[in-house]
């Protein structure tokens, strides 16, 4: 695993005259509660490492977001996970919005890779740079009720994310961004596979369970309710475990809901526990 990967800050938008307050910005970052509890957890060192901190141009994209060569959940190696907002993907990285979400199976010649899965989500904006920063911006009618990647970007990307897995030689997330000029590769990592630390956690699928919801909430939930219920889940309780320093996918929802009912994430929480160092299968029990 590569250490303290997306824990420390980046600064998007940053003008000539802002560029030395936002490197002291990206260094303070050292000392921030989520790196403290990570390194706590993880190296056996207390002393902050050196940081370089790197400076580059910034894109324009259309559309952005992170694309896992093998599925973040389920592992399975001919399947790209791919998540995409339109604009910046920094809400996204955040935990600020829900992405679309694409499956790709990438197939093995002759069979050609085709779309498994395209999970469109509600969105209103997009943030995008400007000469005054970053902005948010609303979106068109015809903006929000379109899906952010055409197929045959989907299947393009994919196909990009697996040559960086190839030469990497193992799994890998990969921050890319589209705009007039075709798809960018802005960085990659590589991803924990089985037994390589506590935070690598996989399943053969997830799964949603109506357990303590059906308790709760056992008559047919307003959609007010189901927004407030959301809301909660992302900002009160995933919060802390992102405090703490666990790794959340992007764009991964803790809430979904089915015929009008939310169901919680089981396997979301599994993984969470196990990033701590706890026993997933009890939270079955619990």
């Amino acid at each position: 695993a590569v250490p303290f990967g997306g824990l420390y800050r980046t600064t998007l938008g940053v003008s000539r005259d802002s560029l030395a307050a936002a490197i002291l910005d990206c260094w303070t970052s050292l000392w921030a509660p989520a790196v403290l509890a990570y390194r706590s957890r993880m190296v056996k060192t207390r002393r902050a490492p050196a940081m370089a901190v790197i400076i580059q141009p910034l894109l324009f994209p259309r559309a952005a977001g992170v694309a896992y060569s093998r599925h973040p959940i389920t592992s399975q190696a001919n399947q790209v996970a791919i998540n995409a907002v339109l604009g910046l993907a920094e809400p996204l990285m955040a935990g600020q919005v829900t992405s679309d979400h694409y499956v790709v199976d990438v197939g093995s010649p002759p069979s050609p890779p085709r779309l498994l899965q395209r999970q469109m989500a509600a969105k209103t904006s997009a943030t995008v740079a400007t000469g005054a920063g970053l902005v948010v911006q609303p979106l068109s009618e015809t903006d929000q009720n379109k899906p952010v990647l055409e197929d045959r970007e989907a299947l393009a990307l994919a196909g990009l994310v697996k040559d960086v897995e190839r030469a990497f030689g193992k799994p890998v997330d990969v921050e890319w961004a589209i705009d007039g000029s075709g798809i960018w590769l802005l960085q990659a990592r590589p991803i924990p596979t089985r037994g390589e630390s506590a935070g690598s956690f996989f399943c053969e699928m997830i799964v949603w369970s109506r357990a303590n919801f059906r308790e709760t909430l056992p008559d047919l939930p307003s959609p007010l309710t189901l927004s407030f219920v959301q809301e909660f889940m992302e900002n009160n309780i995933l919060r802390h475990y992102r405090e703490a320093g666990c790794l959340i996918p992007p764009g991964l929802s803790s809430i979904r809901v089915i015929r009008g009912r939310p169901y919680i994430n089981v396997t979301l929480f599994q993984s969470l526990t196990a990033q701590l160092g706890g026993d997933p299968q009890r939270v079955t029990e619990q």
